[in-house]
């Protein structure tokens, strides 16, 4: 998948929509807000930075700033390793979290997908981060904390530049499968942004605020990432240095595995004197949620905590899970109202073809040309969520990918059903080229005399006689012969033998 199309690929207007996106986002950065930009304006975009966030992410962020000073959502990070953590918190406390974490690390990216979608079908907020491995040193948590020249991703032409274009490519073909999902994600990429342990920090704040910045500007106008809620996330010492400015995120926080005895209260602080309290501010990652009392009588109102995965779970005692998980200023999975039934609505998504002939390498393509005899996988995108049905030439599958083998050209065509139950369509036609004539036989090309199909002329010498007859007889079981059968059926049995060159013989 390339990046979303928009405005039926009219260079101009794609222009002007991006520009159009930096000048609402610098516009309300400088207090001009969405009134002063006339025609350009969208409604209710003063709220989000991404003034075409889709109506679903409007709804949630708009739920977000409703329920702060109220109500404190729970977080679980989940992972396809260790315990499942969503069954642990329904054996403790009989409750689980509203908002389900998720990490793009390593790969099985689809397996992230695919349970963000659950969980907002079930209701629930999703929140997902990136353990982005520094470009050119690949995937993982550990090149995550690699280290690169950071300015170098910036050079066009560079090894850093070229990987990080294609990393972030990766990535947003998942989210824009989740955006056509029509699922709001809260976006949380480079977290613990000034720990100084992660690449991202390790070049200081110039080049961390250049980076965040070309990946917002990718995200949003290039792959039109519209559904994302960004989330500015520090490490324990929140540092205003560091901040990219408000048009480019949301949501600010912190987070620390220290064992809570409070509130949490001075870290809270410390992102509410760079960021103020009139957006979100979150407690991303802890190893132990904090005492949601505790948090009301200190006015520390974390929009949500976000306890890690596997022993950061089960480490807390079951007393104290059970305390937080169903105390009344804690929402839990059942808490949460409707957030899609908010004037959002469902479109189908957005398909491309994609084809590989002889397992070579996939390309986009809506017809491909292939000889008889030769395979071609057609596996269109989104590669993740929803579910498939194909119609064509001895095809019944309900697989992404299907492999097929025509022997005339034929049309294959792929209907795809999002979760909210739109339906799209997309059709590969995989033409079959007719061969000019059967193959040389130890050198000589056979020709078809008069035109019936049937090359009489096997030694190539443009009449018919004896060297014909010795020519098919010495080579009636070489390939050349046998894989062009009904060339040289001349006895018409459907096959080539030793009938043939009596048949032929006959003929001379």
């Amino acid at each position: 998948m390339e990046p979303h199309d928009s405005a039926d690929d009219d260079p101009v207007t794609d222009r002007f929509a991006s520009t159009r996106r930096r000048f609402m986002r610098t516009g309300a950065a400088a207090g001009l807000g969405t009134a002063a930009l006339g025609s350009l304006s969208t409604a209710s975009a003063a709220t989000l930075s991404n003034p075409d966030a889709t109506d679903n992410a409007r709804a949630l962020y708009q739920y977000l700033q409703e329920i702060s000073g109220e109500k404190i959502l729970s977080g679980q990070e989940y992972e396809p390793w260790g315990i499942d953590e969503m069954d642990y918190l329904q054996d403790v406390t009989g409750r689980q979290p509203a908002v389900m974490g998720l990490d793009f690390i390593n790969e099985n990216f689809e397996w992230r997908v695919d349970r963000a979608i659950e969980h907002w079908n079930a209701g629930g907020i999703v929140t997902l981060m990136w353990h982005w491995g520094a470009p050119t040193l690949g995937p993982g948590y550990e090149n995550s904390k690699g280290e690169i020249d950071v300015w170098r991703c910036f050079e066009e032409g560079t090894a850093e530049n070229q990987a990080m274009y294609e990393d972030l490519d990766q990535i947003a073909e998942h989210l824009a499968t989740l955006r056509d999902e029509g699922i709001p994600v809260i976006w949380r990429p480079m977290h613990e942004l000034n720990g100084g342990w992660f690449w991202w920090s390790k070049s200081g704040a110039d080049a961390f605020i250049e980076l965040w910045q070309t990946v917002y500007d990718y995200f949003t106008d290039e792959w039109d990432l519209d559904n994302l809620i960004w989330v500015l996330g520090y490490a324990d010492t929140p540092d205003a240095d560091w901040d990219p400015g408000r048009e480019y995120y949301d949501i600010a926080g912190a987070d620390t595995y220290s064992p809570p005895s409070d509130s949490l209260v001075s870290m809270y602080d410390g992102v509410v004197d760079i960021h103020g309290s009139e957006i979100p501010i979150a407690y991303h990652e802890c190893g132990t949620p904090p005492d949601p009392a505790a948090c009301a009588n200190d006015g520390a109102w974390w929009s949500w905590w976000m306890n890690w995965h596997t022993e950061w779970l089960t480490d807390n005692s079951d007393g104290h899970l059970d305390y937080v998980y169903n105390h009344d200023l804690t929402l839990t999975l059942d808490d949460l109202p409707d957030l899609t039934d908010q004037g959002t609505t469902c479109e189908p998504t957005d398909l491309a073809p994609y084809v590989s002939v002889d397992g070579g390498e996939w390309t986009e393509a809506a017809t491909v040309s292939i000889e008889a005899g030769q395979t071609v996988e057609i596996g269109p995108h989104p590669t993740d969520g929803g579910s498939w049905s194909w119609d064509g030439p001895g095809v019944s599958a309900t697989t992404r990918e299907i492999e097929v083998s025509p022997s005339e050209t034929s049309t294959y065509t792929a209907t795809f059903t999002n979760s909210c139950g739109e339906q799209s369509t997309v059709s590969v036609t995989v033409a079959v080229e007719e061969a000019s004539g059967p193959e040389p036989i130890a050198g000589t090309v056979p020709q078809d005399l008069d035109g019936d199909g049937l090359y009489e002329d096997v030694s190539g010498n443009d009449k018919l006689d004896f060297p014909d007859v010795n020519v098919l007889f010495q080579h009636t079981d070489d390939p050349a012969v046998q894989n062009y059968a009904s060339a040289y059926d001349f006895s018409g049995d459907g096959t080539v033998d030793s009938q043939d060159v009596l048949a032929l013989f006959e003929l001379v």
